[in-house]
């Protein structure tokens, strides 16, 4: 590589050449010139990567051969960078900075003599103080440049008309063949005919006429480097070739001369290589169709970007649908980029196929599908069952998506598809009613094996798969379902009435206690139950005994259809002991006591039945008959009053509350 440098550059290297063959016959110098001054070890960077150089610190000038002057810079260029530094080692001016105020150097001015406007109201004399305004009521308020308050000192001038005179000056000892930098700064303090400065050592100018700027106040600096050569001493002169009386005033401070180290050190600073990339594809695609395109790099772990777009990866899908142009780059892991690759795709016009007869059948029924196309000369077929007609008729047993699969001479293809929903036919089943009881009703419920269907019964306008009756007659219900438009086959039940069977009243029973009883009672139907409760024994007929009265109920059913519970009772008499008597003498004269025969029943219960007491004389011949019971004989007979005498009584009656018989005879005594 070819490096340039600037003039001020070019100067650097001659003096850093004397310097270095100065160095060899100066050891004195050399020796001070010890900074270990390392830009670092040569560098790859990544690429587009900053990267700072850094020279030490602590140095006074610093020059690249970026023209940066600073102690540091920043780099993202790949190259040969080199830094030139300078040291300045000792200030050999004496009270430089004029903190010593007008000494130890001489000049062509007249220190202030005073005049109307200040200690320097005269052109060509000097002064030395810590603000400009206190020299001359003109000048503004400017602080010295090394303090920068009023602590400090400064040289303050009011220029002279005249040419030539020195306005500071100053001998110093020095080294041959030693390099030395000198430096002062300089400002106006009247913006009019700012001051033309130059400066020379032993007579001779060094740099250039230094022009300070109309701006007051500003401190500039002015800085040359000289080598002593053979001399061994050096005389500083600063003249102002500024001439006008008008203006030209301004101030010197911080002026310095001192003996100057030179460094130097380069550091090459380089780029990795870049990636090849190959772009892998198609060239030509058809319409609608998508393409994938595969880069690849030579350097692993590069990331590939595609444009437009920004999209990185390995591989970029399209679905162009006019010729498109694809570009990519290839970064490096270093940042490093490929050269930009591109690939051309041509779209080719699409063969088109579209499908219809999208429909929904029921199990069983038939559907008819086809398709067009955009063109004539095509290869195709069905599926499922690769058939090559345009149009068909189909009759899937399930639902099925038929898809057409074409390709045209291009090479391009197309499919599309339609779907034939085949619904289920219902099926629907009714639960079977056992026979009813005339007058009550009955639930019919109805089943399919499919989800909400909607149900048809017979003879209703109804949609629930439960419907309830009250028929009064036998009946058959059939429902049909339906889903979908898919009608299932019918399905229907028979209900049958039972008549509700009647039953007759039983008549109660009074009866002794322990007495065995019969209590009866029938239906209108034959074929009817009866039930007697609580003993739920069956007949017309209940046979029993009891000791307490009893309520009994009873009920006639036919299967499920019961008739009235009604009710009957059984009593219990509590007398049914019959105890009787008659006399065994009577006097029927009239008196009123004792005068008649007859029956008596001393417990007051007897329940008689079949009565007849009958009284015969002693040959056996009947004299009287009753069939009374309260019927009194008064010992008469149709013939008249009967004798006195014993007679033979004959008794015979039934206890109605018992099933016993009383059959007794016996003697009665007539007494007159």
């Amino acid at each position: 590589m070819i490096n340039k440098f600037s003039s001020i550059q070019l100067s650097v290297l001659q003096y850093i050449i004397l310097s270095t063959i100065c160095c060899i016959i100066n050891l004195k110098v050399d020796a001070q010139c010890n900074v270990n001054f390392d830009l670092g070890n040569d560098t790859t960077l990544d690429c587009g990567a900053t990267l700072t150089l850094n020279a030490p610190s602590g140095l006074d000038t610093y020059e690249w051969n970026t023209n940066a002057t600073s102690s540091s810079i920043s780099i993202s260029q790949a190259g040969t960078y080199y830094c030139v530094a300078t040291q300045t080692l000792s200030n050999l001016v004496v009270n430089g900075d004029f903190s010593a105020g007008n000494n130890s150097f001489t000049s062509d001015y007249n220190y202030g003599t005073g005049g109307s406007y200040g200690l320097l109201s005269n052109e060509g004399e000097y002064a030395v103080s810590s603000n400009t305004s206190l020299v001359h009521n003109n000048f503004p308020s400017c602080f010295d440049h090394t303090q920068g308050n009023s602590s400090g000192s400064m040289l303050i001038v009011n220029g002279s008309d005249t040419a030539g005179l020195k306005i500071w000056e100053q001998t110093v000892t020095v080294q041959p063949n030693t390099n030395y930098s000198f430096s002062t700064w300089g400002m106006s303090v009247i913006a009019s005919n700012p001051a033309q400065l130059s400066f020379s050592i032993n007579g001779n100018q060094i740099g250039n006429d230094f022009n300070l700027s109309s701006n007051t106040c500003n401190w500039e600096e002015f800085a040359v480097t000289w080598n002593s050569g053979t001399s061994t001493s050096a005389t500083i002169a600063i003249v102002n070739q500024n001439t006008a009386p008008t203006g030209n005033d301004f101030a010197l401070d911080d002026i310095t001369f001192s003996d100057v180290c030179y460094y130097t050190d380069t550091i090459n600073v380089s780029y990795p290589p870049s990636p090849n990339l190959t772009l892998n594809g198609p060239d030509s695609i058809c319409e609608g169709q998508d393409i994938q395109i595969t880069g690849t790099a030579d350097i692993p772990g590069s990331t590939i970007t595609w444009y437009p777009g920004a999209i990185t990866g390995d591989t970029l899908d399209l679905s162009p649908t006019s010729n498109t142009t694809v570009s990519a780059i290839a970064t490096s892991p270093a940042n490093c980029n490929s050269s930009v690759k591109q690939s051309q795709i041509t779209v080719l016009p699409q063969l088109v196929i579209e499908a219809f007869g999208d429909d929904t059948i029921c199990n069983g029924d038939t559907a008819s599908i086809g398709f067009t196309s955009n063109s004539n000369n095509i290869n195709f077929h069905w599926e499922p069952g690769g058939s090559t007609d345009q149009n068909l008729d189909v009759s899937p047993s399930s639902t099925t998506t038929y898809s057409i699969l074409a390709s045209n001479a291009l090479g391009c293809s197309d499919t599309d598809s339609v779907a034939i929903t085949v619904n289920p036919i219902p099926n629907v089943e009714l639960e079977p009613v056992s026979k009813i009881c005339y007058g009550d009703s009955v639930s019919v419920t109805a089943t399919s094996d499919v989800a909400n269907p909607t149900y048809h019964w017979t003879g209703l306008l109804i949609d629930t798969n439960k419907i309830t009756l009250k028929p009064t007659y036998d009946t058959t219900v059939s429902v049909t379902v339906e889903k979908n438009n898919c009608w299932s086959e019918p399905d229907s039940t028979s209900i049958s009435i039972q008549e509700i069977p009647d039953i007759n009243r039983a008549s109660g029973v009074t009866t002794c206690p322990g007495e065995e009883f019969v209590i009866s009672t029938s239906s209108n139907l034959s074929d009817a139950t009866i039930t007697w409760l609580p003993s739920m024994l069956n007949g017309e007929q209940y046979i029993s005994s009891v000791d307490t009265t009893t309520e009994y109920r009873y009920y006639a059913n036919v299967g499920d259809c019961y008739s009235d519970t009604l009710n009957v009772y059984v009593n219990i008499n509590d007398t049914c002991n019959c105890e009787w008597k008659v006399p065994n003498v009577f006097t029927p004269n009239g008196d009123g006591m004792n005068d008649e025969f007859y029956f008596v029943d001393q417990s007051g219960s007897c329940s008689l039945t079949g009565f007849k007491l009958q009284v015969f004389n002693r040959w056996g011949r009947l004299v009287w008959e009753s069939n009374e019971a309260g019927e009194k004989w008064d010992g008469t007979n149709k013939s008249g009053k009967c004798d006195s005498g014993t007679y033979f009584w004959k008794l015979t009656f039934s206890n109605g509350f018992t099933s016993s018989s009383i059959n007794e005879s016996g003697s009665v005594t007539l007494l007159d």
